[in-house]
């Protein structure tokens, strides 16, 4: 039996057959657009931090908007009587800090019972002790575990991260 030969033309533009120069180039663009389809995939996804469905509240979306700070104004300055050491009253400013954009409308809703548990915290303090950063801390400490115990009970979660004190005034 005879053995047949045959001649593969991979060289410059013989008789029909692709140059080299031409199928790396046709590879490379292949690479490009599925790098690129990729990439967008993810992209869309919400990998990157891109788009998303703006409809689905994906666990992406979530994250991300849990990554937002949320500042929620008390209302009006607590003012309250305090004991001890001369001082009269105490009047206090206060915000919170929330990574929940619908805890705001949570604390609006339920105001009257946290504006009323702030304010009996206030008026329990010794007027001395809060008058040192460890009291300070200690009522900053007190008021956000009530914050977040009341919303928990209300809400269904916490929803505070922070409590601040934007005015604090012992007279």
């Amino acid at each position: 039996m005879a053995k047949k030969e045959v001649d593969v033309d991979v060289g410059n533009g013989g008789g029909g057959g692709m140059s080299t120069g031409k199928l790396v180039i046709i590879l490379v663009a292949a690479q490009v657009v599925l790098i690129g389809g990729l990439v967008a995939a993810l992209w869309f996804a919400g990998v990157f931090g891109g788009g998303g469905s703006s409809g689905g509240g994906g666990e992406a979306e979530q994250a991300q908007e849990s990554q937002e700070t949320h500042y929620i104004e008390m209302g009006d300055p607590f003012t309250v009587n305090v004991n001890g050491g001369g001082a009269r009253f105490m009047q206090v400013g206060i915000q919170v800090m929330s990574r929940d954009p619908k805890a705001g409308d949570a604390v609006e809703t339920h105001m009257p019972v946290i504006r009323d548990r702030i304010n009996t915290i206030l008026g329990s303090q010794n007027a001395e002790q809060v008058r040192t950063t460890e009291g300070k801390q200690q009522l900053r400490k007190a008021i956000l575990e009530d914050m977040r115990k009341v919303l928990e009970e209300r809400y269904g979660k916490p929803a505070i991260e922070e409590v601040y004190f934007t005015k604090f005034v012992i007279q």
